[in-house]
C-alpha cells in the first residue's frame, strides 16, 4: 500500500476512535478481493462515505476512466484501483479530478468508478440517478481534460458502440481525407506530363515514400500533440512552448532522414533494372526528396499545432480533428511541393549546378541541430532514440510499391490519378481500425501486458475479425463496408471534373473496386493481428503500428490497382486511356 494511502487510514483510525467520521464500534474490512455486488456498511474504511450497491442484477454501473484512482478519508473507497461515489457520497467530479491530477505522478493506469444505486431503488428513480451522474461525468471530461473522444465515453458508458455509432462518427473523416487523395490524384495526373517527371523517372519511386511521411510523421505527431493537449499539459505557455518547438525539431529531424534514405533508395531501385546512372539526375532526386519533405512537414507540423490549439480552445477533442486533417491535407501538400520543387531545381540546374549539392549539405548541416534540441527536450528525447525503426521501415516499404509505380505508369497513364486515391482510402481506414485497438488495449492496461481483451487474443481467423460479435469486428464490417460508395464517390469525382486517361466503364469499376476492396480488408485483417502484437512486444501501437500499416497500404494498393489495370488491358480495355 502506498504511504499516502496509510497515513490516510492512519488519520482515518484516528477519526474513528474520537467517534467522528466513520462512527464507533465499525469493524474494518480488511477484504483485498472484488467488490461485492452488495457492499455491506461495516465493509467500508473508516471515515469513507459509502453507498451500498444494490444487489442481484440491480442497477450498479462502472464507468471506465484513464487515470489512478486515490484512496483517502474522503475521496471514496479504494478497492483494487476501483473508487466508489455515490448519492451520499463525494462529488464524482472531486473523484476524477484528483485521480487525473494523479494520474501525471504514479504508473497506475486505470480508475474504474464505481456507480452504486439505493437498494429498492425503483428502475426510474435509478435511471435519474444514474443519468445525472452521467451528465456531470461527461461535463467533466470535456472541461476538465480539454475533451475527450465521445466515442470511447458511449462506449463507456454504455456498453460497445453500435454499427450505426460507428458509422456515424467515421463518415465524415473519411469523406474529408478521401477528396485530400482525389485532389493529391488530380495532381499527379497532371504533373507526370511534366519534363522532370519523364526524364527523371525515378520520381515515381518518391511519390509513395514521401506520400507515406502523412501517416509516419503528422499523424504520429498530431496523436502526440492530442494526447498532451487531453493531459492538460499545454496549459501552462512556456511548457506549450517547449513542447510545440521539440516536436517540430523531431518531425524535421525524422524528415531529413527520410527524404535522403528515400532519395537513395529511389536511386539504387531505379538504378537495378536499367544499369545506368546519371549524377545530376542523383543529386536533383536527393535534393529535391530533402526540399520536399523538410517543407511539407514544416506546413504540416505547423498545421496540426494550429489545429489541436485551436481544438483545445473551444474544448473540441483534437483526436477527432486533427488526424483527419493531416490524412486530407498530407497527400495534396507533400505531392504539390515535390512536382513544384523538383520542376524548379531541373529547369535551374543546367545553369547552376552547385545548386542541387548546396540544398543536400544544407540539410545535412541543419540535421545534428536538430537531433540535439530533440535529446534536450523532455518530450521528445525518448521518440528520437526510439522513433525510427517503423519509420524507415515504412519508408522501404513504400518504396517498393513506388517502384512498382514507376513500371506501371510508363505503360498505363491512367492508373496516375488513381494512386493516391486507393493508397489514402486504404490507409485511412486501417488507421482508424488500428486507433480504436490500439485506444481498447489502452484502457485495460500498458503496453507489454496481458491482453485482457479476450476478442484480441488466440487465433485470429478471418471469420472472426469480421463476422464476430465483438465491437472490433463490428467495426471491421463498418469499415469495409465503407469502402465500396467511397471509391464510387471518390472515382465519379474524378471522371466528372475531366481528370484521368481512363475510361468509366463498368469494367474498370469492376476490377479498380475488387482490388480497393481487397486492399482494405487485407489490412484490416493485418491491424487486427499486428497492433496486439506489437503491445505484447512492450511498444505503443500508437507510434508503430500506423506507419507499417499505412506503407503496407501503398505496397497492397499499387501492386493491386497495377494488377487491375493490366487486366482491363487483358480483357479488351485497350483504349487510348490504358496507354495503348
Amino acid at each position: 500500500m502506498p504511504a499516502r494511502v496509510r497515513r490516510a487510514s492512519s488519520r482515518s483510525r484516528a477519526a474513528k476512535s474520537s467517534g467522528s467520521a466513520g462512527g464507533s464500534g465499525r469493524p474494518r474490512s480488511r477484504s483485498r478481493g472484488r467488490l461485492p455486488k452488495a457492499l455491506p456498511e461495516n465493509a467500508r474504511p473508516p471515515g469513507i462515505r459509502v453507498i451500498p450497491v444494490t444487489s442481484g442484477s440491480g442497477w450498479s454501473r462502472w464507468l471506465d476512466f484513464c487515470g489512478p484512482c486515490e484512496s483517502s478519508r474522503d475521496k471514496g473507497a479504494c478497492r483494487r484501483g476501483r473508487s466508489q461515489v455515490g448519492c451520499n457520497g463525494p462529488p464524482l467530479t472531486s473523484v476524477l479530478r484528483k485521480s487525473l491530477a494523479l494520474h501525471q505522478r504514479v504508473a497506475r493506469p486505470f480508475c474504474d468508478v464505481v456507480i452504486p444505486f439505493r437498494s429498492g431503488a425503483s428502475p426510474a428513480s435509478a435511471a435519474l440517478h444514474f443519468a445525472v451522474i452521467e451528465i456531470s461525468y461527461h461535463t467533466f471530461m470535456t472541461h476538465e481534460m480539454g475533451g475527450v473522444n465521445v466515442n470511447n465515453l458511449i462506449q463507456s458508458m454504455h456498453g460497445q458502440e453500435s454499427s450505426w455509432s460507428i458509422l456515424s462518427q467515421v463518415s465524415l473523416p473519411f469523406i474529408i481525407a478521401g477528396y485530400g487523395t482525389v485532389g493529391a490524384g488530380m495532381v499527379l495526373d497532371i504533373v507526370q506530363h511534366w519534363e522532370v517527371f519523364s526524364a527523371v523517372k525515378e520520381i515515381f519511386i518518391l511519390v509513395p515514400a514521401l506520400l507515406g511521411l502523412k501517416g509516419n510523421l503528422e499523424m504520429t505527431l498530431a496523436s502526440r500533440l492530442s494526447t498532451q493537449a487531453n493531459l492538460g499539459n499545454m496549459d501552462s505557455k512556456k511548457e506549450l512552448m517547449k513542447m510545440v518547438g521539440g516536436n517540430l525539431a523531431l518531425v524535421q529531424a525524422q524528415a531529413i532522414v527520410v527524404g535522403l534514405l528515400s532519395s537513395l533508395t529511389a536511386m539504387v531501385l531505379g538504378w537495378i533494372p536499367k544499369g545506368e546512372f546519371n549524377v545530376h539526375h542523383a543529386l536533383l532526386l536527393c535534393a529535391s526528396s530533402l526540399f520536399t519533405a523538410t517543407s511539407a512537414s514544416l506546413v504540416l507540423g505547423g498545421v496540426m499545432v494550429f489545429v489541436v490549439l485551436t481544438s483545445r480552445y473551444f474544448s473540441i477533442n483534437p483526436d477527432n480533428v486533427a488526424t483527419p486533417i493531416a490524412a486530407s491535407l498530407g497527400d495534396l501538400v507533400t505531392l504539390s511541393l515535390l512536382a513544384w520543387i523538383s520542376n524548379t531545381l531541373f529547369e535551374a540546374i543546367g545553369k547552376q549546378h552547385w545548386l542541387a549539392p548546396t540544398v543536400i549539405v544544407l540539410f545535412l548541416v541543419l540535421l545534428p541541430i536538430w537531433v540535439v534540441i530533440c535529446i534536450k527536450n523532455t518530450y521528445t528525447n525518448d521518440v528520437i532514440y526510439s522513433g525510427w525503426v517503423p519509420v524507415l521501415s515504412a519508408m522501404m516499404i513504400s518504396s517498393v510499391g513506388g517502384l512498382i509505380l514507376d513500371f506501371t505508369v510508363s505503360n498505363y497513364d491512367g492508373i496516375a490519378v488513381f494512386q493516391p486515391v486507393i493508397n489514402g482510402v486504404g490507409g485511412n481506414l486501417v488507421a482508424v481500425h488500428a486507433s480504436r485497438i490500439s485506444t481498447s488495449l489502452h484502457q485495460k492496461g500498458l503496453p507489454g501486458g496481458r491482453i485482457k481483451d479476450d476478442t484480441l487474443r488466440g487465433c485470429l481467423n478471418v471469420f472472426k475479425v469480421f463476422f464476430g460479435g465483438d465491437i472490433h469486428a463490428r467495426a471491421a464490417r463498418v469499415l469495409t463496408l465503407l469502402t465500396l460508395p467511397g471509391h464510387l464517390l471518390f472515382t465519379y469525382t474524378i471522371f466528372h471534373m475531366g481528370a484521368g486517361h481512363t475510361s468509366h466503364t463498368l469494367l474498370f469499376q469492376l476490377f479498380y473496386l475488387s482490388a480497393a476492396l481487397l486492399q482494405v480488408v487485407l489490412l484490416l485483417y493485418t491491424a487486427t493481428w499486428l497492433v496486439p502484437l506489437i503491445w505484447i512486444k512492450g511498444a505503443d501501437p500508437d507510434n508503430v503500428a500506423i506507419p507499417y500499416l499505412t506503407a503496407l497500404g501503398d505496397l497492397l494498393g499499387t501492386a493491386f490497382l497495377a494488377i487491375a489495370f493490366h487486366m482491363l488491358y487483358l480483357f479488351g480495355d485497350r483504349d487510348a486511356d490504358l496507354g495503348d
